[in-house]
């Protein structure tokens, strides 16, 4: 059997944008406009900061692990 290797990241991209782009992440990251009156910018990068402190807290359990 021979190795299947995909060279096309577009492919990936798409899989992790499905998966992450819902309605729920949607509307909380809309909350600092409407609600505290944040500008966009100030909203995504708070959005941002979010992200990759959790995405490093999962790195750090799955190593641990």
């Amino acid at each position: 059997m021979e190795d299947r290797v995909d060279k096309r990241l577009y492919q990936m991209f798409f899989v992790w944008f499905s998966a992450n782009f819902n309605v729920l992440a949607f509307s909380t990251g809309s909350a600092g406009p409407a609600f505290f009156n944040l500008g966009l910018r100030d909203s995504l990068v708070i959005l941002l900061v979010v992200d990759i402190m959790y995405v490093r807290k999962l790195r750090l359990e799955s190593t641990v692990n």
